[in-house]
């Protein structure tokens, strides 16, 4: 059973984490940082940024403080990724002591109906906690993917700008869900 506190701790730290995300997602915009690893998802087909590169295997030769920017972006994310699915674990775990009511399901399903189709078949619980997840879960996946298009497109506007928007609707889910979960606490 999943403790409605520890939940609202692991939601408020993807909440913080989320604005780190888009934070370092706009300074590595703002820095023409987006391309500094051409590749995904390492640098210059390295783990990490690379000290030197082979012109001759890349386009464009490596500008480390640019790369750098980009690989703390993506490792940034990427933890959030990993809290967004122990969100979704907690929630499957604890899906008894999370039930709430219909209504904010009903609003994120107008919102967000498109991707929540693909999820439905991830979790057969009920309740909104359990839709909630699903729904930050799928999310997640389609800004991992956005962000991955971005570097492999070459930073297309409209790409770019899918990707700030799916950033800030997973900010909103999860303060939905902290919302939602401080309530449980405090009845």
């Amino acid at each position: 059973m999943t403790n409605p506190k520890n939940y609202s701790l692991v939601l408020s730290f993807a909440v913080i984490l989320t604005l780190i995300v888009i934070v370092l997602g706009a300074y590595t915009r703002l820095t023409d940082s987006g391309l500094g690893c051409p590749d995904w998802p390492g640098c210059y087909a390295q783990l990490g940024v690379p000290e030197n590169v082979s012109t001759d295997e890349f386009q464009r030769p490596i500008v480390k403080h640019k790369a750098w920017n980009e690989m703390i972006h993506r490792n940034v994310a990427g933890t959030l990724g990993f809290v967004v699915l122990l969100i979704l674990f907690m929630t499957v775990k604890g899906r008894n002591a999370l039930k709430q009511s219909i209504g904010l399901t009903l609003l994120l399903l107008a919102t967000v109906i498109f991707m929540l189709l693909l999820c439905l078949r991830l979790i057969k619980v009920g309740g909104v906690m359990s839709t909630l997840a699903k729904i930050l879960l799928v999310v997640l996946v389609y800004q991992v993917s956005l962000g991955i298009m971005n570097v492999m497109l070459g930073l297309p506007i409209a790409v770019a700008t899918l990707h700030t928007l799916f950033a800030a609707l997973l900010l909103l889910l999860l303060l939905t869900t902290l919302a939602i979960t401080h309530r449980i606490i405090k009845s």
